[in-house]
This record gives structure tokens, C-alpha cells and sequence, in this order.
């Protein structure tokens, strides 16, 4: 399925740029989880390392969860499906940090599998419609276009 958006596949924003270091690590964050003080929901700390095998992965773990732990006390660690994310992506010598609130609901900024799954929902809604037998989402040159029609396809 065409998804509108071919050549992108997750976006986030970063927020906060540092060495890949745990230390650096937790002193870029932490201004960050400022947003997250009195959160009461799930997080987890989403990893990711290109270019680098240097970085101990459980230590920058451990260091941004005691970082949320201390601005949010209550916040509760939830791995399968969190409703925020702390991002730590280290690539080479550098560590690109973002605190992403609905990580869940935007299923983890995956713009390709968003569209998809909305395109499905409307296909769907379209094809239960009451006289409807079929529907197809097709691109158009302002964005997607639904195309309806009685009967088979």
C-alpha cells in the first residue's frame, strides 16, 4: 500500500544533542524531563546505537530512568507499551535525546505505518457504509482521495 510518504518512516524531534557518554547523557536529559514532573503514566527509555560499540547500553538506561524517576516519582516503567518515550539514539560519538509524549498512540512516530493503518480505517469505514461495497484509497495530486462505488469492483 502506498503511504503518501515513501521515503519517510519515523520522525522525531530532537530535542537535545550530547556526547555518548552516560554522564553527558543524563545532563542533557534532564532539563528535558522537566516536562514529565508530576507524570503519572508508563514511560520507557527507547535505545538505538549506529557507529558505536563503545557505549554501555544498561548504564545510559539506568541513568535517564533515575533521571525520570526523579522528577516523576510515580511514573511507572512499562516496555511493551508506554505511553511516553525518553529516545536515546547514539550515532557514532554523539547521543540525540527527545522526551515524546503519546509514544504509543502515534505508534513510536512511524509516519509509513500511521498512514497505513488510517487508510485502512477509512477504507474500512467506506466499505461498512450502508449500499457500499467497496472503497479504495487512491493518491491524488492534492494528497489521498477516496474513491467509492456501488456494487463490485
Amino acid at each position: 500500500a502506498e503511504s503518501g510518504a515513501p521515503h519517510v518512516i519515523r520522525l522525531f524531534p530532537v530535542q537535545a544533542v550530547c556526547g555518548a557518554t552516560p554522564a553527558a547523557i543524563r545532563a542533557a536529559v534532564a532539563p528535558l524531563l522537566e516536562t514529565m514532573r508530576g507524570y503519572t503514566g508508563t514511560f520507557s527509555v527507547q535505545w538505538r546505537r549506529r557507529h558505536n560499540s563503545n557505549v554501555d547500553k544498561m548504564a545510559v538506561i539506568d541513568a535517564v530512568a533515575q533521571a525520570v524517576a526523579a522528577v516523576a516519582p510515580e511514573a511507572k516503567v512499562a516496555l511493551r507499551s508506554p505511553m511516553a518515550a525518553v529516545v536515546v539514539e547514539v550515532i557514532k560519538s554523539d547521543a540525540v535525546l527527545a522526551v515524546l509524549p503519546r509514544w504509543r498512540e502515534f505508534g513510536e512516530y512511524n509516519l509509513r505505518a500511521l498512514a497505513e493503518a488510517k487508510a485502512a480505517r477509512i477504507k474500512a469505514a467506506v466499505a461498512e457504509a450502508d449500499g457500499q461495497k467497496w472503497a479504495e484509497v487512491v493518491q491524488g495530486d492534492g494528497g489521498q482521495k477516496l474513491a467509492v462505488a456501488d456494487g463490485q469492483k
